[in-house]
């Protein structure tokens, strides 16, 4: 798993994302890119950015924050 450090920005699939904490670190997939239609995966019935080898979750990160990921404009 990739666990990149808030507010940095990377390429994915030649589009660049940045990552953003949550606000008050509270789990929820709102405002994250993945689950538009361009980059949603099913795995289980769920989109998951796990499909995508992406931490965004705190208990698999190092910094132990739950993030997004946007399209970096």
């Amino acid at each position: 798993m990739k666990d990149y450090p808030v507010g940095s920005v990377f390429s994915y699939e030649n589009v660049q994302l940045r990552v953003v904490a949550q606000k008050r670190n509270l789990a929820s997939c709102a405002g994250c890119c993945f689950t538009n239609e361009t980059y949603a995966k099913w795995h289980g019935g769920k989109i998951s950015c796990y499909v995508h080898g992406l931490s965004c979750t705190k208990h698999v990160r190092k910094d132990k924050t739950h993030v997004i990921f946007v399209i970096n404009n």
